[in-house]
């Protein structure tokens, strides 16, 4: 291979992974579900839980997925306290402030590595404003979206693949009338906010 080839392959490499910042979800909704419910729970519970898990010979790697998960959702301030809403209301909960965090700078590792896991765009979090973002919380319906998605993954054995919020958001920013980008400006793909 000569030396020109080999750079050009080892930049298409470099340009996909800054590019491509998701290309598929790292972890299954049932999964992180699964973390989530053990990360609200007080510690006996939540131990006597992960003994159910390891005796049902449950996939080694889920729960493993699932244990590193936990880990780090329990030190997210706010998660233990979820535990007595509904699932849908603390997933979309926990986002919405991962989502703030980020916007106000406050990212901390185990925030980083949520927004990460969750496939969601931490750039364009950065160029929406804090009143925008509200709204969107408000009036896209995310959340009843969010139980609708988890009542469905519960009932299907197979494992269900995690919403994609970045794309979510970018619908609304678009084309929602409570969204400020759909009410205002030029339509057409040269305006609309797009996923990079």
């Amino acid at each position: 291979m000569s030396k020109m080839n080999l750079i050009m392959e080892r930049w298409e490499t470099y340009v996909n992974e800054e590019l491509d910042a998701c290309p598929q979800q790292v972890v299954d909704i049932d999964t992180f579900m699964t973390a989530l419910e053990l990360a609200t729970m007080d510690k006996e519970a939540q131990t006597a839980e992960i003994e159910k898990l390891k005796a049902s010979r449950a996939n080694i790697d889920k729960l493993n997925k699932v244990l590193e998960i936990t880990g780090f959702l329990g030190a997210i301030p706010g998660v233990a306290a979820s535990g007595g809403i509904a699932l849908g209301a603390a997933f979309v909960a926990i986002v919405a402030n991962a989502w703030r965090s980020r916007q106000e700078k406050q990212t901390d590792k185990k925030i980083h590595q949520l927004l990460s896991l969750l496939c969601i765009d931490q750039a364009l979090l950065d160029t929406i404003d804090n009143d925008i973002e509200q709204a969107y919380w408000a009036n896209s319906g995310i959340q009843a979206e969010v139980e609708q998605l988890i009542s469905s993954a519960r009932a299907n054995p197979q494992p269900d693949p995690m919403p994609d919020f970045t794309k979510h958001l970018v619908k609304w920013l678009n084309k929602d009338p409570a969204s400020p980008y759909a009410t205002t400006g030029t339509k057409g793909a040269d305006t609309d906010i797009v996923v990079r």
